[in-house]
């Protein structure tokens, strides 16, 4: 991942790397992809979430096609950045071995569950993943195998555990671009402080001061006391249950602001009604 500082852009300061991860080298392999559109849609996917090392490991497609670029949009950095390896298929296993040799963890991607008979692909949900494993400056490899079959036994022999994401059991497997996504996406949220500060929530005095307007214009309604009780209750309990932006809570507020000046002063209504026909 790319550490990001001061000098980084806003939209990158507003949700930086927790301290415990800044070190982190975190990056993709891909084995032996059939589709060079997945390669340039995890490409995407990976600059979306601020992933940049990518590996393609004998690569069944040309990844540098003007078909995957289409896929891979703004993200032709980390696209053209990618390093491809290619070996004979006799030497793969030898060839991989090298390559998570250069990792202090190497993680696998399955999507079979824990009712798979085979010991060798038995894993742990993402949400189990605990980062805490990682030192604050490990080289983590994330593997994905080729979309048809996955990993095969003796892929998976080579890393060091697998994590699976939760699916609907009768169809689990993902396209091979989501499940990167997903991936990223948990790990994204697991290591970056996100906030949210362009929506600023209203507080309990913004609701108390919405509440005391519709109270007033209420008031000036004819209702049977019953009716404006509960109406009140109602708006109250709509309000007090709601995770309302103050920016929301405000627009609403002018609202019942100006229906009450209305109610006050019905000939301003006449006078807007006119106003408005004129101007049509």
């Amino acid at each position: 991942m790319k550490n990001i500082d001061a000098t980084s852009p806003p939209s990158q300061q507003q949700n930086p790397l927790l301290e415990e991860f800044e070190s982190v080298d975190i990056t993709i392999i891909l084995i032996n992809t059939e589709s060079s559109g997945n390669i340039g849609s995890v490409a995407r996917v990976m600059k979306n979430f601020g992933f940049f090392k990518l590996i393609l490991f004998n690569p069944q497609d040309d990844p540098f096609q003007t078909y995957a670029h289409g896929f891979a949009m703004k993200a032709q950095d980390v696209l053209n950045d990618a390093e491809v390896i290619s070996c004979e298929k006799d030497d793969e296993f030898t060839e991989l071995k090298v390559l998570f040799q250069r990792f202090d963890v190497v993680i696998g991607s399955s999507a079979k569950g824990y009712s798979y008979q085979n010991i060798k692909r038995i894993p742990i949900f993402l949400e189990d993943l605990d980062l805490s494993i990682l030192h604050a400056t490990s080289k983590v490899a994330i593997v994905f195998g080729r979309e048809s079959t996955g990993l095969s036994n003796e892929q998976i022999l080579q890393t060091d555990f697998l994590i699976k994401i939760g699916a609907n059991p009768e169809y689990p497997t993902l396209n091979l671009s989501h499940a990167v996504a997903v991936v990223l996406y948990f790990l994204y949220q697991s290591m970056h402080e996100v906030r949210h500060a362009q929506v600023i929530p209203g507080n309990k005095k913004d609701k108390d001061r919405l509440i005391m307007i519709m109270e007033k214009v209420l008031k000036k309604i004819p209702l049977q006391s019953y009716r404006y009780e509960r109406t009140l209750h109602a708006f109250k309990n709509i309000i007090g249950r709601s995770f309302a932006s103050r920016k929301e809570l405000n627009y609403i507020f002018n609202f019942f602001h100006k229906t009450d000046v209305l109610v006050k002063n019905p000939d301003i209504l006449k006078e807007l009604s006119n106003n408005t026909k004129e101007n049509e």
